[in-house]
């Protein structure tokens, strides 16, 4: 084919054109996509402006909440391209629940006040604290609100919650802020409820409320409740679990959390007993009559029943009256008085009588008695704890009125009278507790299992006969009353009939407690109440039971007018004479010691003990003393006798061998038993080691001493044990006396030998007018407000002009 000169002359200048429209257009494409980038940075700077506006906004709002200065001033930017608002189309409530479903609301509907930034269809807001934006796209935090739900290392669980209500103008420029605290009512709210368990939290905000979903849920660590409405997660659905709900339709977001940490009902009762010991009556005049009989003594029911104890020990009478009358009437223990004590000719008490005012009369009367410092405390009606029980309890289980079956662990109410005759409280898988609006009759009732029975008595009458607990721990069963309630007992009745206040107490002949009660007026002993008709009732105190002594501390140690008495004492002193009391090992080496008691100071100690026997006293019969002493076996090394000098003379310091405790105790276990009469009967335990009897089975040893132990407190000998030195088998020296309801001490070294024998020879030869506090229920009842914190503000905002 052949060229054509022409077309190929045309072609440089099409190329030239070309180069030219590529240029142009390539120049016209960077412009614009440099105008589309420049737009792009100054809306972020836009958004940066905006952001440093509402941090500026919330540093102020911040320090204004947390100051004592009531206003603040904050500066509001020009906005080219938005617009500043202040809108309140969100809402916050907040309803708080205890464990028996009663609620009360901290938070109702409180307007959620709300500054915002709108810019070409999004959203930049500032909202209870927190900064959200938002889009077509939903919306998502920037910074959290006002809002933290906690816990400690014990895992108790906090919330806390500021509500910041902005209200107001905006413009441009300077703006003031006044802020005024609303009273939200948390703490009479809680304090209402007791202690909180359950909130449910609602947030109810068309614009962000998908942002609060996402925030609360990691918040709270909320399971979500798929497809839910806000009713879902309502307190009628209240669990372990923390569950949370978002209804898109109606903008709300819901959630149910715990707080604090789950309580024994116990807790929300607050009952506060004071127990001073086995009876207390308040009355203006208490009178025991003709041939009446009233024995007060005591056991530990935490030790055993009160048939098998091995201390049993007289304990008190106490009478918040003005007079005691004692006639021709028989009193065992000790009479208490807040006022005088008037005793007649013929009647006999013993040990002793306290009384506080100065008329003691006539004073020609052989009975022994001090006069008190000053009077014990009355004791309060708990008519307040009783309503509030009623109340707590009055959503739970209904028991009939009057009905057959046992009753099993939980929480009842009883609307009117509660009678049961002929059945068991089963406590084998927990307490029970019955609320009632009126009176409470019991007949051959027995408590079983190891839970605790709690009745609370609304109505004017307690009635029991013959209600029995396990073991007679009388602490199992608790019946309250008002300070109008008069309480009638029969029979045989264990536990604690607590009604302090204007209440009669009426005790039918030959009845027998087992615990303790408190009440009002003693109307006297005998089926019709008559005190004049001689009858006898005896009150075994359970002392685990005692909150608090009535007896001042400077009469703790009573020096009575008359002597007292007391009974007879057998005690055998069972010593340790192993090897190490002595010098043992080889002396210049590092295998040598000393010994704990090389001098033999235990003689001198159990000779001063010995010389204390018989000091107090009229007694029908001398106090006697054996002498045993152990290492591998137990050695006799003096019978019981009333011949001291003979028995201190046995008493040697001797040392060789190893140690086996209880070959000690059986042998003085032996001679106690063997020369058994009516007497107190204990044992001292001295030693400066474990057991150890050369064939390596201390173990062996160890449980045969403390079987040892168990067979003297079923003899009713009280064993008080003493460690010596460093080496002391402390853990079982305390439960060999824990065992048989003596106590343990130690001595650091021998030197300390002659104190603790002297003190333990006061505590068993003097008349026992000490008597100690066991019990403390002072940490039941109150509230848990410190679980929650809620503050709610309202910030007005205005334009400076």
């Amino acid at each position: 084919m052949g060229c054509r000169t022409g077309d190929r002359g045309a072609a440089p200048l099409v190329g030239i054109v070309l180069l030219f429209g590529m240029v142009f257009v390539g120049a016209t494409l960077v412009g614009i996509t440099g105008m589309i980038a420049l737009d792009a940075l100054e809306g972020d700077l836009g958004d940066e402006r905006t952001e440093q506006t509402f941090s500026t906004f919330d540093h102020e709002l911040t320090t204004l909440l947390h100051s004592s200065s009531d206003s603040a001033a904050v500066t509001i930017p020009d906005a080219e391209d938005g617009t500043y608002e202040l809108t309140d189309s969100g809402s916050a409530s907040l309803t708080v629940a205890n464990r028996f479903g009663q609620s009360c609301t901290v938070l109702d509907d409180a307007t959620l006040g709300t500054l915002e930034y709108e810019s070409d269809g999004q959203r930049l807001a500032k909202q209870a604290g927190g900064t959200w934006r938002h889009s077509d796209g939903g919306t998502v935090i920037q910074s959290k609100p006002d809002l933290r739900y906690v816990a400690d290392e014990r895992g108790t669980q906090y919330l806390e919650f500021s509500v910041s209500d902005l209200q107001g103008d905006v413009g441009v420029g300077e703006h003031s802020m006044t802020a005024t605290r609303s009273e939200t009512g948390t703490a009479d709210c809680v304090s209402d409820l007791g202690f909180v368990r359950y909130v449910h939290l609602e947030i109810t905000d068309e614009t962000y409320h998908d942002g609060w979903y996402d925030f609360l849920s990691e918040e709270f660590e909320a399971t979500d409740v798929e497809d839910a409405a806000a009713e879902d997660c309502s307190l009628e659905n209240a669990g372990d679990e923390n569950t949370v709900c978002h209804d898109e339709s109606t903008g709300t977001v819901s959630v149910l959390a715990t707080v604090d940490v789950d309580r024994s009902i116990d807790d929300y009762l607050g009952v506060d007993p004071t127990i001073y010991g086995g009876l207390y009556v308040s009355d203006e005049t208490v009178q025991f009559g003709t041939h009446e009989s009233l024995i007060v003594d005591s056991y530990d029911g935490r030790v055993g029943s009160y048939a098998d104890s091995g201390n049993v020990t007289d304990d008190l009478f106490v009478a918040d009256v003005d007079t005691l009358w004692i006639q021709q009437a028989e009193i065992t223990g000790f009479p208490v008085v807040n006022g005088d004590i008037q005793i007649q000719p013929e009647a006999d008490v013993s040990p002793a009588a306290l009384y506080v005012r100065d008329d003691r009369s006539p004073a020609s009367v052989d009975v022994p008695a001090a006069k008190l410092a000053n009077a014990f405390d009355s004791i309060e009606p708990i008519d307040d704890e009783i309503a509030r029980t009623t109340t707590l309890l009055e959503n739970e289980t209904k028991l009939e009125a009057n009905a057959d079956g046992d009753i099993e662990a939980g929480a009842y109410t009883v609307d009117g009278d509660f009678t049961r005759e002929g059945i068991e409280f089963d406590t084998t898988s927990g307490d029970v507790y019955v609320a009632v609006d009126g009176d409470v009759s019991l007949e051959d009732v027995t408590i079983v299992g190891p839970g605790q029975v709690s009745i609370y008595a609304g109505g004017s009458a307690i009635d029991l006969e013959s209600v029995t607990v396990p073991d007679d721990r009388a602490s199992q069963l608790w019946v309250y009353g008002t300070s109008e309630t008069n309480v009638a007992v029969a029979g045989t009745v264990q536990g604690v009939v607590y009604a302090p206040g204007a209440g009669s107490l009426e005790v039918e002949d030959g009845t027998e407690i087992y615990g303790a009660i408190v009440s009002g007026a003693l109307e006297g002993i005998g089926e019709l109440g008559n005190a004049d008709g001689g009858s006898d009732l005896e009150v075994h105190f359970d002392r685990s039971l005692r909150t608090d002594v009535p007896i001042p501390e400077e009469n703790r140690t009573l020096e009575f007018e008359n002597v007292t008495t007391r009974n007879p004492i057998d005690v055998g002193f069972v010593l340790d004479r192993s090897g190490s009391m002595g010098p043992h090992g080889f002396p210049g080496t590092g295998w040598y010691h000393p010994g704990y008691d090389p001098n033999g100071l235990r003689v001198d100690a159990t000779r001063s003990f010995i010389g204390q026997l018989n000091a107090t006293g009229s007694l029908e019969e001398s106090d006697r003393a054996a002498v045993i002493e152990f290492n591998t076996e137990g050695i006799l090394r003096h019978h019981l006798s009333t011949d001291f000098e003979s028995v201190n003379a046995s008493v040697e310091n001797n040392h060789e061998d190893g140690t086996n405790m209880a070959a000690g105790l059986e042998t003085g276990l032996n001679e106690l038993e063997t020369n058994d009469r009516d007497a107190d009967r204990i044992m001292v335990l001295l030693s400066d080691g474990y057991n150890d009897v050369g064939n390596g089975n201390s173990a062996a040893v160890d449980r045969q001493t403390v079987a040892t132990a168990e067979d003297a407190a079923d003899a009713g000998v009280t064993i008080y044990t003493i460690g010596l030195g460093d080496g002391a088998d402390e853990d079982l020296l305390e439960e060999i006396a824990t065992t048989t309801g003596g106590e343990y001490r130690h001595a650091d070294n021998a030197d300390d030998l002659m104190d603790i024998f002297d003190g333990i020879a006061e505590d068993v030869v003097q008349a026992d007018t000490r008597f100690e506090v066991h019990a403390d229920y002072s940490a039941v009842g109150g509230s848990n407000d410190y679980a929650i914190a809620v503050d709610h503000w309202n910030v007005e905002i205005a334009e400076e002009s």
